[in-house]
């Protein structure tokens, strides 16, 4: 009975020690083109409909446009929500920040 006891112990610390240095981190590649040139930080707020109707991004980029014609793309993109309670449970608004960097890819 020991020796089965034994077995068993045996065998889960080598199923717990191959699985974990079988498993590998998940790295992302880029395979597009990184030649960019960084053209500054770009800035928008927007209201709680139009996050929900998905413009915001798009938003967003139109805004890093305006501010710089030859925008191609905006990274680094970060959201901050501000929500303002009127009444508990019932009322509130929320207010998306969105930031990024506009981009110009060189050809």
């Amino acid at each position: 009975m020991k020796k089965v006891v034994y077995l068993l112990i045996l065998c889960a610390c080598l199923v717990v020690v191959m699985s974990c240095s079988s498993t590998k981190p998940i790295m992302y590649q880029n395979n597009q083109n990184t030649n960019f040139t960084v053209l500054g930080p770009v800035e928008l707020s927007v209201t709680d409909n139009m996050m929900k109707d998905g413009y915001g991004l798009t938003m967003l980029l139109n805004e890093a446009k305006k501010q710089y014609p030859n925008a191609d793309y905006v990274i680094d993109i970060i959201v901050d929500q501000q929500s303002v309670v009127y009444i508990p449970f019932i009322f509130a608004t929320n207010t998306y920040i969105m930031r990024g960097t506009a981009i110009r890819y060189t050809r």
